[in-house]
């Protein structure tokens, strides 16, 4: 099989301003960028979506720089219905734009440990349930613990896997679709 390398890139990129030298991540040899969306926030008037300030021009200059590009929205979902509600505003977001990878949940936070299993894995299939419904290609992403012990991942399984591992080897034990091998890292 052949190994294709790619970015994900969020408003954390440069120092927070979320500024990304496309072009020269298209000359380095990378092909994909997955871009991030945004994130769920609670307000005081209730559970809402925020598209990153970034996310469209990092979404344009990618495409632009000749990349495939997909998109992934960072859950604070605590509930299923949150986690529908970041999904429509991250469908929202995205419907001007035509995406050559998939559309992936990331769920990762701090403040959802405090779930059961259960509540975590009904999230990530509410979530992934409503891209699929709007005609998108639904991805999971978490790290390969998340995927191991905190989702009942058999039940994740029809979705397509992106496994954050920092390791020269990936040892997760199912399907990956694409591997997150490191969280730093820099292109000419």
């Amino acid at each position: 099989r052949h190994m294709y390398q790619g970015i994900d890139t969020s408003s954390n990129n440069q120092n927070g301003t979320g500024i990304v030298d496309f072009p020269a991540v298209s000359q380095s040899g990378r092909t994909f960028a997955m871009i991030r969306v945004g994130y769920g926030i609670q307000r005081t008037w209730g559970f809402e979506g925020y598209i990153s300030k970034s996310f469209v021009p990092q979404l344009v200059q990618a495409q632009a720089a000749g990349l495939d590009t997909g998109v992934y929205w960072y859950s604070h979902a605590l509930n299923t219905d949150q986690a529908r509600i970041e999904a429509r505003t991250c469908l929202d977001a995205i419907k001007p734009y035509r995406l050559t990878f998939p559309v992936s949940f990331d769920q990762e936070y701090e403040q959802i440990l405090a779930l059961s299993r259960r509540e975590r894995t009904n999230i990530c299939i509410a979530f992934l349930q409503e891209i699929r419904k709007a005609g998108y290609y639904p991805m999971m992403y978490a790290s390969k613990d998340w995927f191991e012990t905190k989702v009942y991942d058999k039940e994740l399984a029809e979705y397509d896997h992106w496994v954050a591992q920092y390791a020269s080897k990936l040892t997760y034990s199912g399907e990956a679709g694409i591997w997150q091998y490191s969280g730093s890292g820099t292109i000419p």
